[in-house]
């Protein structure tokens, strides 16, 4: 709000006069007291839009920003304290299809098995138990393998009637497959020989 006044503001001001000495030597520089007169209005004028300035611009508070990302950040309340609209809208995004959807699809799936609750846990439950019973299979076979290899047996049927072959095979290197591919019309030969020991089970033909 503008307040008009037919008030004259006056402030004293003091400026330097620079005079010349009669004489015509120099010059000399005298204080002056004067007056500055200012309507009151234009002063009034100038602080209402001050004040507008401070009104539109956000002090945005560091310990306030911190709670907010510490218990509302899941729901982006922090971005959009700071003005980051776009982010905070990110974040609700994520957090409906990550944490409502997959709760939803939960309750529509325990609900759906009233009628026969405990039977579907009864088979939820074996299953468990098969695939842990599996995986313990799994890790005892690969331990007995592995000791029965240390130990110079045959890893599948812990035989020690072994015997070693070498075997010769030939590989394309990376380098010359790809030149073979952006050349179709020419013949590139590079092939490396490799050859390795191995040991042959007489007893199953386990060949490791």
């Amino acid at each position: 709000m503008v307040i008009k006044s037919t008030r004259i503001l006056i402030r004293l001001s003091v400026t330097i006069r620079v005079v010349a000495t009669r004489k015509g030597r120099g010059v000399q520089a005298q204080p002056v007291v004067g007056f500055l007169l200012l309507p009151d209005y234009q002063l009034m004028e100038g602080t209402q839009r001050g004040m507008n300035i401070s009104q539109n611009t956000q002090t945005i508070n560091y310990d306030t920003a911190l709670k907010y990302s510490m218990f509302l950040g899941w729901l982006g309340v922090d971005r959009f304290y700071m003005g980051d609209k776009g982010m905070g809208t990110l974040k609700i995004c994520l957090f409906f299809f990550l944490f409502i959807i997959p709760w939803l699809v939960d309750i529509a799936v325990i609900r759906s098995h009233k009628d026969n609750w405990e039977q579907w846990i009864a088979i939820k439950r074996e299953k468990r138990e098969a695939v842990q019973a599996t995986k313990s299979e799994q890790l005892e076979a690969a331990q007995i393998q592995k000791d029965r290899e240390s130990n110079g047996q045959c890893p599948k049927c812990g035989s020690t009637n072994l015997t070693a072959v070498s075997e010769t095979t030939n590989r394309h290197s990376g380098a010359a497959t790809i030149w073979q591919l952006a050349n179709m019309n020419k013949l590139v030969t590079a092939d490396k020989i490799v050859s390795e020991i191995k040991r042959v089970c007489l007893n199953c033909g386990n060949k490791f």
